[in-house]
């Protein structure tokens, strides 16, 4: 995935403007809320692995049985 958009650069090729400018804005905003939001998703990733990590953890001090295992 790139950084920035298509119409990103073709914004940039345009002769400076308020408008050309906003439009960069814009982008530039719509990216950043992307951006966040694949944050959060790794955020809830990490999270779900602990919770993996810390639960074989346990089975393998003998504190739960392997549940993990369907052929157990």
């Amino acid at each position: 995935m790139s950084a920035f958009p298509r119409e990103y650069c073709d914004l940039c090729r345009l002769p400076e403007s308020k408008e050309t400018l906003y439009a960069r804005y814009q982008i530039i905003l719509r990216q950043r809320e992307q951006a966040y939001k694949r944050v959060e998703e790794a955020k809830a990733t990490a999270a779900y692995m602990d919770d993996k990590v810390q639960h074989y953890a346990q089975i393998l001090d003998g504190l739960i049985p392997d549940d993990s295992n369907p052929r157990n």
